[in-house]
């Protein structure tokens, strides 16, 4: 999406300049009344707009590779996610200083494991006083500080495999701290062939906005 919005600019500018070139060459030609070539000379105007055509092409060519780049990386996304090898997803929203809400959506054939969540808070680990899970098979339950498995998506007409988790942290550490942004990481490992290593490191602040992942 960045890449696209600096070649907007990059063309806004360009076009222009490009433009305001090749008029300058057709004005002077016209109104100063130059030759297009003047006999036993060996430049004019008509050499001078072919020497330019030459970098004005190739200027031109720099525009738009960035949006073909950009559609390059679409196609790909898009072909991956038919496949079933798109990367799941994680949501967090922070209810209360110490409370937490994650969804974890498998967008992939492959199921995903995940090793227990791990949380820091100014500089310091907490431990989760109590972890309720929900699938798409079950309402609440509590499966305490342990790892736990997301089916595969392979039935690509219903919806994707999701866990959603109520995390409670423990009172482990000073009131000021629970002000603090809470730092959540992401372990797992996507089961079969063509799997590998899902990790991510999110940091919510104190009013529930992502700060980064």
């Amino acid at each position: 999406m960045s890449n696209d919005k600096y070649a907007f600019w990059i063309t806004l500018v360009a076009g222009p300049i490009l433009g305001g070139f090749f008029a300058y060459f057709v004005s002077a030609s016209v109104l100063n009344e130059f030759a297009w070539c003047i006999s036993g000379e060996e430049h004019c105007v008509r050499e001078w707009i072919s020497a330019t055509s030459g970098w004005a092409a190739a200027l031109a060519a720099a525009v738009a590779i960035g949006p073909l780049l950009g559609q390059l990386r679409e196609q790909r996304r898009q072909t991956s996610f038919v496949l079933g090898d798109a990367e799941p997803t994680v949501d967090i929203e922070r209810r209360a200083y110490l409370s937490l809400r994650i969804r974890l959506v498998n967008w992939n054939r492959r199921a995903l494991y995940l090793r227990p969540l791990q949380f820091k808070m100014a500089g310091k680990s907490y431990n989760p006083r109590s972890i309720l899970r929900s699938n798409e098979n079950q309402s609440y339950t509590s499966v305490g500080d342990y790892g736990f498995t997301i089916a595969g998506w392979e039935d690509r007409s219903s919806a994707p495999p999701f866990s959603e988790l109520a995390i409670e942290l423990e009172e482990d550490g000073k009131i000021g701290d629970f002000n603090q942004p809470i730092l959540v990481e992401v372990v797992g490992q996507l089961i079969g062939e063509g799997g590998g290593s899902f990790y991510r490191r999110i940091s919510i602040d104190r009013w529930g906005g992502l700060l980064s992942s």
